[in-house]
């Protein structure tokens, strides 16, 4: 379990820096904790990866960190 927490804080970790970095200059503050849900690999393996959520207090704005690409929430 330990392994996995450390897994899923270094996610949300460059989620938070990079939220924080991009939009700095707007506001960049949360609506919310980080929300973190898993993802399938789609592989044999039966494992996961997760998704990071993050909500902009300001104006609701939400970004999406994923391992994989994630067609319908692009553009």
């Amino acid at each position: 379990m330990d392994k996995l927490f450390a897994f899923i804080d270094k996610r949300v970790t460059f989620a938070l820096n990079n939220f924080n970095e991009t939009l700095e200059e707007y506001g960049n503050e949360l609506r919310c904790p980080p929300m973190i849900t898993p993802i399938p690999r789609g592989e044999d393996s039966n494992e996961a990866d997760f998704i990071i959520i993050l909500k902009r207090d300001e104006d609701g704005d939400t970004e999406v960190y994923s391992p994989y690409p994630i067609s319908y929430l692009e553009d």
